[in-house]
């Protein structure tokens, strides 16, 4: 089926019955269509005989299409596969000889026609957002900037038809949330102001996405009055748009109204205190309940503090906020059933941080988990604020009438350290953490914290999606969120060549990781060590190696692609790059300063030159498209010093002034020890790499500590030996103006049977300083394949790495690829299976050999999961090769998920990583470690094995991974 003939697109049919909706909806795809024919085609009411259009696309809803009816009498199509479910489309060609059929003469005279069938007003607008899509038009073509490509030819094939499923979450949305500066500024500028032609783009994006529910945005707007008055609520309801309001906004009030009405002399009275103010407080609610109850809401009920604070204050008892909520509950319930006279009327409760408690209760206080009061009312949990999944349902109330929901975050605003700027959750943790919660029974509703909803629009889309078709999307795809990548790619870029598409899906993932591993706010020069392990060079190598391959990717592009991949992807991960080198470049400033060498000036001027970038790069996107965007860019994020933006600080910089002549230190590049002129014998670098299989090549820093410049040159120190075969020296002279690098690397294949140490002298000025390189070749024959070999006093094992794998009819563990700190980590399937001590449980066991036989210390470093039951802990069983066993503790009963002020967690949502200590015998040699599951919700990336004696260097990554046999 064309679109176009001749010079006239393909009318759109909706019919005079139909939603206003949907013909709303009719000429947003109308405009679709013009962007890719080049015409845009008319949304008419019928086709009137004789009027010469053979072809129509026909958008109807199941009781609302005549049409749609006739079609059916005639046997043309099956409206039971769509009438009386939740959300559902079909879409199908009908040609000539079946609309002769019908008794419809203006069907009669088409040749063909295209219907789109819903089973309601959303299941029609799906539909037809789905034709859009079909002809190449992207669900983010306002909100990434996606321009569809040209294509006047466009056909509609035999594998248009669809006949979807009902949604696997009933309500899916997202949250409009601390929207200061950036949305703020920008619907001011744009629109005037939180009004129904902001929302109108918001609305569109969430029914593209085949979203449905919204909480909008609350800090100073009142959704229901800004429009300007009704025009917001009227215009979500004529969309089909479920409004509801978030976890301190009952029965339909944004937060900013009690500030408008509020007052001693009002009726409404002056506190935000149900003890005092009872009767205010009803007439509040009763108020909106009157005015917007008429409208489709997921209402709220409940009731925090003001403020987003709790109620009674941190010294009042379990019991009495129990009792009082049960009181608010009770009564705003009763308000509105006397208010709101629609056929189904949800209602939604919170269990937002101190409720959550009240909801479980303690062993003194029976909470409002099994109160009959909340028959019928969503229960929404929430995580903890940083997306790992909190408190999950019981099996015994997994199944509670009114169901469950998950607020979770891609921004929030609070402690240890806030996050509203660029994404810095990846999919794999998205994917792995709201998969389990589906799996724990919470499929009523999901929403995300969006915060200014620019920038986060790709995993905003994978949300929506993974909410919207769980069963292609969920934890039975366990490629899910790369494949969801490399389909948006393709959907998103399509003239793009293949292999840029697969460079696009790279820095898409690769700057959303590279975030992850410390989110931006929570940057400072002090995070990544400096030498340790190049620890910073490495991130430095990174993130250039990002940028450039962005850089790329951009000048390849055509350029109708350009803005979006600019949009969505580009700035975001340039301005992440620069921030991250900005911090990476202070820390060597402060090092190199440590150290007294002048190079940190140059460092210093980095910083600088980053800075002024950060600056740059924010102005650029103000300007973008002519402004479209300007205020998106204002989120600071630059060196939080508080949980929040207050008091934040660029890094400080050292200057370091040059000593009065050239002056020459040597040391490791991985190191802070250096080597300078000595009264007698000279100070020593120390080179014990070269004993280890797998050893790599170690940097040496020759360093000019004052003006000018010298030559330097290395010579063995006994020269009649000569340099050994095993031994590479890349250079043994040159000259040094700042800092020269010289490295040394072996020859793996001609490393000595028995130790060898070799002493090179390094001199330049008049200084002289020794390095001694140690080798040795380390036999390995005979060693199972897959071992992990000591290094330098540490074994480092991938937790994906395992030699084997043990799997019970309850469970067994699977990998997660590129997830988290590590890049992979393993995990037991189903997520809510749980093990007793006694019964056979999932286990994966790793091989590696000891140096010598003793008790060691052994890390567990997992995900920063929580415990999905309240006040009880998470464990994993640890066994060494004899069979003995530890108990490792990943969290407490007594932790406290997603409160700052305990540390255990604050740390481990900061540092993307939680480290289980214990301690277990080896012997000399081959040794093997197991570890038993006891619960389903760990994520285990990595183990250290080590001397309790011998930690391993001071680093925010620490050392790398084992070599393995």
């Amino acid at each position: 089926m064309r679109l176009i003939v001749g010079e006239q697109a393909v009318p759109l049919l909706v019919e005079t019955g139909a939603f206003e909706g949907v013909r709303r909806i009719g000429g947003k795809v109308a405009e679709d269509i013009r962007r890719v024919t080049g015409h845009k085609p008319q949304v008419l009411e019928e086709v009137r005989p004789g009027a010469g259009q053979p072809r129509a696309i026909l958008c109807a809803t199941v009781g609302k299409s005549v049409l749609a009816e006739a079609l059916e009498k005639a046997g043309l199509l099956d409206l039971s596969q769509v009438r009386g479910k939740r959300e559902v489309y079909l879409i199908q060609k009908i040609d000539a000889s079946g609309l002769r059929q019908t008794d419809r003469e203006e069907l009669q005279q088409l040749e063909e026609l295209l219907l789109i069938c819903g089973s309601d007003k959303r299941g029609t607008i799906y539909g037809m957002f789905a034709l859009s899509e079909y002809i190449g038009v992207s669900p983010l073509c306002f909100w990434g900037d996606a321009e569809p490509a040209s294509n006047p030819e466009v056909e509609i094939g035999d594998d248009i038809r669809t006949l979807s499923k009902e949604p696997s979450v009933r309500y899916r949305g997202f949250f409009i949330n601390d929207e200061w500066p950036c949305f703020g500024n920008w619907t001011s500028d744009h629109f005037g102001g939180f009004n129904a032609d902001a929302y109108e783009h918001v609305f569109e994006l969430l029914l593209r996405l085949k979203g449905n529910y919204l909480w909008p945005a609350m800090w100073s707007a009142s959704f229901p009055i800004d429009g300007p008055g009704s025009a917001n609520e009227e215009l979500a309801d004529l969309y089909g748009v479920v409004m509801g309001y978030s976890h301190h906004e009952p029965c339909l009030r944004a937060s900013e109204e009690w500030d408008k009405v509020r007052g001693p002399e009002t009726k409404y009275g002056n506190e935000w205190n149900f003890y005092t103010n009872e009767q205010g407080l009803l007439n509040y609610w009763e108020e909106a309940l009157q005015r917007s109850g008429k409208y489709e809401n997921l209402i709220t009920i409940g009731m925090r503090g003001e403020r987003d604070t709790s109620m009674l204050g941190e010294q009042s008892t379990v019991e009495e906020n129990v009792n009082l909520l049960k009181d608010i509950i009770r009564k705003q319930r009763a308000l509105i059933a006397d208010n709101v006279q629609r056929e189904e009327v949800p209602q939604l409760l919170a269990l937002y941080k101190e409720v959550e408690a009240y909801f479980y209760g303690d062993e003194q206080v029976e909470g409002l988990k099994d109160w009959d009061e909340l028959e019928g009312v969503i229960c929404m949990l929430c995580e903890d604020n940083f997306g790992q999944m909190r408190t999950l349902p019981t099996p015994e109330v997994r199944n509670r009438k009114g169901g469950w929901g998950m607020y979770y975050h891609f921004d929030y605003h609070g402690g240890p350290i806030s996050y509203e700027w660029v994404d810095s959750t990846p999919m794999s943790k998205t994917w792995e953490q709201m998969c389990m919660a589906y799996e724990y029974g919470i499929r009523d509703a999901w929403i995300v914290n969006v915060g200014d909803l620019k920038f986060h629009e790709v995993p905003l889309s994978y949300f929506l999606a993974l909410a919207y078709d769980y069963d292609k999307w969920g934890y039975g795809n366990k490629d899910s969120y790369r494949e969801y990548t490399r389909q948006w790619t393709r959907k998103t870029f399509p003239q793009a060549p293949a292999r840029l598409q697969e460079q696009i899906g790279q820095v898409l993932t690769e700057y959303i990781d590279i975030n992850a591993l410390r989110r931006p706010e929570a940057l400072n020069e002090t995070v990544y060590h400096p030498c340790h392990y190049g620890e910073a060079d490495r991130m430095i190598r990174r993130a250039e190696a990002l940028e450039a391959l962005s850089t790329q990717v951009m000048e390849r592009l055509c350029e109708r692609e350009r803005d979006a991949y600019y949009s969505m992807i580009h700035f975001s991960a340039m301005a992440s790059m620069n921030l991250l080198k900005m911090h990476l470049f202070a820390g060597k400033n402060r090092h190199y300063a440590s150290q007294g060498r002048p190079v940190a000036n140059s460092y210093g001027q980095k910083v600088q030159a980053c800075a002024d970038r950060d600056i740059q790069l924010a102005q650029k996107m103000a300007e973008f498209r002519g402004g479209k965007w300007k205020g998106m860019e204002m989120a600071q994020h630059i060196g939080f010093t508080k949980w929040n933006e207050d008091g934040y600080r660029y890094p400080l910089i050292s200057q370091v002034r040059p000593v009065h002549r050239p002056r020459m230190s040597v040391s490791r590049a991985d190191r802070e020890q250096i080597g300078v002129k000595n009264y007698g014998a000279p100070q020593v670098i120390r080179v014990p790499d070269f004993q280890y299989a797998g050893a790599e090549p170690v940097e040496i820093e020759i360093a000019n500590d004052g003006v000018g410049s010298f030559d330097y040159r290395i010579r063995v120190e006994t020269p009649e030996t000569g340099l050994p075969d095993w031994l590479h020296v890349s250079s043994l002279e040159g000259t040094c103006q700042e800092l020269s690098l010289v490295t040394l690397s072996c020859d793996q294949a001609c490393l000595p049977r028995e130790k060898e140490t070799v002493r090179l002298l390094i001199q330049g000025d008049d200084t002289t300083v020794a390095v001694e390189v140690t080798g040795q070749h380390q036999n390995v024959e005979g060693i199972p394949q897959g071992t992990y070999l000591e290094r330098g006093g540490m074994i480092v094992l991938e937790a994906a790495g395992y030699v084997e794998k043990h799997d019970t009819e309850k469970g067994s563990y699977q990998i997660i690829q590129g997830y988290g700190k590590y890049g992979s980590g393993v995990k037991v399937f189903p997520s809510t299976a749980v093990f007793d001590r006694e019964e056979e449980k999932p286990s994966l066991t790793w091989q590696f050999v000891i140096p010598e036989a003793g008790e060691y210390q052994v890390d567990l470093l997992v995900a920063p999961t929580n415990s999905p039951v309240s006040r009880q802990g998470v464990y994993l069983l640890v066994k060494n090769g004899s069979g003995e066993q530890g108990l490792a503790e990943i969290n407490a009963p007594d932790f406290r998920a997603g409160e700052s002020g305990d540390p255990r967690w604050a740390q481990g949502v900061l540092n993307q990583i939680r480290v289980c200590e214990m301690r277990l015998p080896f012997e000399k040699g081959l040794q093997r470690l197991t570890v038993e599951a006891l619960e389903a919700g760990v994520v285990l990336e990595q183990i250290r094995i080590h001397n309790p004696r011998e930690q391993a260097l001071q680093s925010y990554l620490g050392p790398g991974v084992s070599v393995r046999a």
